[in-house]
């Protein structure tokens, strides 16, 4: 059982929009998952790389964080990023469902319905979250960030 679970679509998401929170729940003892439901091939390099290495550079770092934050559960999918909306909805939905029923989460954070910013990924993040917490046929009304 996870006391908090976190669905995302991007590496870095769990940093800016909820890493605090993942830090202190791991402080505290509490067991914490992460679903990154994309590589973030399609971000920006802002220099740091070239858009060929990217995806390995955002892997890198997003481990890092997971170590950082203490994070005791983590998967990450390779969904198209900066299309996540268009990959198979009954497909992901299953799997972030499936997760729900085997972590059995007490918290599950993601984005609110305008994904904060209006990013298409960050917005299908939170349609697959809450379509897959009422397909675990769990109670929606969790928190969101």
């Amino acid at each position: 059982m996870l006391d908090l679970l976190l669905v995302v679509p991007h590496p870095d998401d769990e940093a800016y929009g909820a890493g605090g929170t993942l830090a202190e729940y791991a402080a505290r003892g509490k067991r914490t998952g992460l679903l990154t439901l994309t590589r973030g091939g399609k971000g920006r390099n802002l220099g740091l790389c070239s858009p060929e290495e990217l995806r390995a550079v955002r892997d890198g770092e997003l481990r890092a964080a997971v170590q950082v934050l203490g994070v005791s559960e983590f998967v990450q999918y390779d969904y198209p990023d900066g299309s996540l909306g268009e990959a198979p909805r009954d497909e992901v939905v299953g799997i972030v469902s499936r997760h729900l029923r085997e972590w059995r989460p007490r918290v599950v954070l993601t984005f609110p319905p305008d994904g904060s910013n209006r990013h298409p990924d960050h917005v299908a993040a939170h349609q697959i979250a809450y379509a897959a917490f009422e397909a675990a046929g769990l109670a929606a009304g969790g928190s969101s960030l």
